[in-house]
This record gives structure tokens, C-alpha cells and sequence, in this order.
């Protein structure tokens, strides 16, 4: 189970909402850029041959001497996008996390549809894939578990895999990760940023977020794709607990779970304080990348209160209302 009964209650009450005006493909609930027929007042104009003669606005013809109709905005559409990195370094408790707020934004987004892309790496046909697919209605949450759950997707052609060095320590591809329930991912990371920009160029308006550990060389290439698609952006940073705060006072061995390069460390006060500050670096630097592209970065370790994030976090930053 993603979600218990009792959360799924209260996100049924709220509603995934784009912060900008969105220009939609159909008639919805969200303020547009173009001019409609809603009950919203936007401006007045001339009255010209083939107005509607119920928009005529007696007050503005009288100030203005002159027939004028009101205009009122319109009001489309705004599915969101999740795009979930399904690297390697993102099973386990990060994959638990990330398909549970996954599901929670789909039931969030409902209303007006989410795509869920899913982003992995094959490391037998060496290529890319980018499953999911679109969650919408009353059974949004079920369909979100059934994609959650597939591995299929369609290549994608012309990309690679990229390498990367993590700044976490995470278990190797084979080493149990304790969370028996998702298994272990493949070898390899996907290219994120060639994801990120198909989401970002789809015709949907409404939020694009991105959910990734972000642990990889350069994360800084995918943050700036998310901005292309001048959507409203926002990047769930998930990070195991034992990466924001490792046991380092043992002499450890660190894998890289998406290259299998090691480092060994040795354990005392001068590691952990060193690990300390490269952690703190990146999140700042990550922090400063979504700024720059006016994205929103909330960081969520695995031992996160859901509903506190879905229910409190994200309504504070005018996505959920």
C-alpha cells in the first residue's frame, strides 16, 4: 500500500495548482492567459459588430461615451508532470519514498491528469527507457500504483548512460538495501536531463516536478532543463537518511551503486565533518540552480511525515490549495 486509507481522505480534499497563469488545451479550473468566458473580470473594450450584447457594460459605456463589453478571463486545464528518476542509487527506501509522493501527487492532480514518466537505464540493451503514463479521475491512485509497479517503457532513442560519482554513500548493485519490497535497480543512471526536457516540451501546463537524489555529476544540466519549459518547477531532492547522516566513526568502505567505484574512508571525526561540508555544498549549489529558474527545492529524507510534505510543505509553496 502507497498511501493509507486516512491520507488519501485528506488529499481527495486539496488540489495540485499551477502558481503562473497556463494557456491549457481545454476548459478547466486554472486562470489562463487568454481571455474567456468566465465570471472573472479582466478588462473592458469597444463594443465591435458580433459582440454578444449581454456583455455590454452600461457603467464603462456611460464613463466612456461609447458602447463597451467586459472581458473576463478564461479558465483551462493544468495536468502536471512527475518525472521520477529510477536510477540505481534510487532504490530502496528512495524508490518507497519517491512512488509514495508519486501516487499522492496523483491523486493531488486528479482532476486535471498527471503523466507520470519514469526514467531508468537497461543495461543489457544499454539504453534509456521512459515508462508511465497519464493518471486522471477516480482512479488515478490505482493506476498510478500499476505504473509505479511496471518496468516496461519505450527506448529512447540516441541516449546513453551517464556516469557519476555520488556524494552519499549508497549500497551496491547485489547488497541487500533493506527494503525488500522494491528490489534492487539496475546498473546505470538514465539520462535525466534528455527526460526532463521531453516533460518539459510536452503540451501539458501545469506543474512539472522532478523527484531525484540529484546525486550525480551533472544534476546542474537537468535543473536548467526543467527551466526550458517555462513551467512552474519544483524538485523533490530524496535522500536516505544514512546519507544526510552517515555512521562514520568505522573505518567504511564507500560503492558507488551506479558505477561500482569504492572508496575506502576511514572512520573518525575529521570524515564525518569533511562529508559534513561536500553535503552541505551540493545542497546549497542545488538550491542555488533552482532559484536561478525560479524552481522551488524542497529536500525530503526517507524517514519524511508525508502528509506534513504534501499537506503543509507544498501548499506553502502555492502548489497544492
Amino acid at each position: 500500500m502507497l498511501l493509507t486509507p486516512r491520507l488519501v481522505a485528506q488529499l481527495g480534499r486539496h488540489q495540485l495548482v499551477p502558481r503562473r497563469r497556463v494557456r491549457g488545451r481545454f476548459v478547466g479550473g486554472h486562470r489562463s492567459s487568454r481571455l474567456g468566458a468566465s465570471v472573472e473580470f479582466a478588462d473592458v473594450r469597444e463594443y465591435v459588430a458580433g459582440d454578444d450584447p449581454r456583455r455590454i457594460d452600461l457603467s464603462a459605456s456611460r464613463r466612456h461615451g461609447r458602447l463597451q463589453v467586459t472581458l473576463t478571463e478564461a479558465e483551462d486545464d493544468a495536468s502536471a508532470q512527475v518525472v521520477l528518476d529510477r536510477s540505481a542509487s534510487m532504490y530502496g527506501p528512495k524508490r518507497r519514498v519517491a512512488d509514495q509522493i508519486a501516487a499522492g501527487l496523483s491523486v493531488l492532480g486528479a482532476r486535471d491528469g498527471v503523466r507520470l514518466w519514469l526514467a531508468e537505464h537497461d543495461p543489457l540493451a544499454n539504453a534509456d527507457r521512459l515508462g508511465g503514463g497519464w493518471t486522471r479521475g477516480s482512479g488515478a491512485l490505482a493506476h498510478a500504483g500499476l505504473l509505479l509497479q511496471g518496468t516496461g517503457g519505450a527506448h529512447v532513442p540516441g541516449t546513453q548512460a551517464t556516469t557519476g560519482q555520488t556524494v552519499g554513500a549508497s549500497a551496491a548493485p547485489g547488497e541487500p538495501t533493506g527494503d525488500d519490497d522494491f528490489g534492487e535497480g539496475p546498473a546505470g543512471r538514465p539520462d535525466l536531463t534528455a527526460a526532463v526536457g521531453r516533460a518539459a516540451r510536452a503540451t501539458a501546463s501545469g506543474p512539472l516536478v522532478l523527484i531525484s537524489d540529484l546525486l550525480y555529476d551533472d544534476w546542474d544540466a537537468t535543473i536548467r532543463a526543467l527551466g526550458s519549459g517555462r513551467l512552474d518547477v519544483l524538485v523533490l531532492q530524496v535522500l536516505d537518511v544514512e546519507e544526510l547522516r552517515p555512521h562514520l566513526l568505522e573505518d567504511v568502505r564507500l560503492v558507488d551503486a551506479e558505477t561500482g567505484a569504492e572508496v575506502q574512508a576511514g572512520g573518525d571525526e575529521g570524515t564525518v565533518a569533511a562529508y559534513a561540508e561536500a553535503l552541505r555544498t551540493h545542497l546549497d549549489a542545488v538550491e542555488a540552480a533552482c532559484t536561478t529558474i525560479g524552481a522551488a527545492h524542497v529536500l525530503v529524507p526517507t524517514d519524511v511525515d508525508l502528509a506534513r510534505l504534501l499537506l503543509a510543505e507544498l501548499p506553502a509553496l502555492g502548489l497544492v490549495r
